[in-house]
């Protein structure tokens, strides 16, 4: 997106897996939105992920979603050096799920 002659990224969207030696998997999907003012200054993003993993005995598989909802505090002004001051959640939703496999 363009805001003032200012190219910002407004979604990201990113898909990672991980294999370890002992054969544990892992896979993520993430999403994050960012939200700007008409100066194109960052002032508050979102964003969800959604995770899957197993062991490596394929005996729990644990699933995870998340969603974070961050907002700007603060803005840097005179005297300030950092661009961006205070950058907290101000919501954390998760869930968990872990399902067993009988080894039977």
């Amino acid at each position: 997106m363009i805001i003032e002659g200012q190219d910002r990224v407004k979604k990201v969207v990113s898909h990672a897996t991980g294999l370890s030696k002992d054969t544990a998997t892992f896979i993520t999907d993430t999403t994050t939105l960012s939200d700007f003012d008409n100066v194109a200054r960052i002032i508050g993003a979102t964003g969800t992920s959604h995770t899957v993993a197993e062991d490596a005995f394929h005996f729990t598989t644990t699933i995870s979603d998340d969603v974070l909802t961050h907002i700007i505090l603060d803005r840097p002004g005179p005297g300030k050096e950092s661009g961006l001051s205070c950058d907290r959640p101000l919501q954390r939703h998760r869930h968990l799920y872990h399902r067993h496999h009988d080894p039977q």
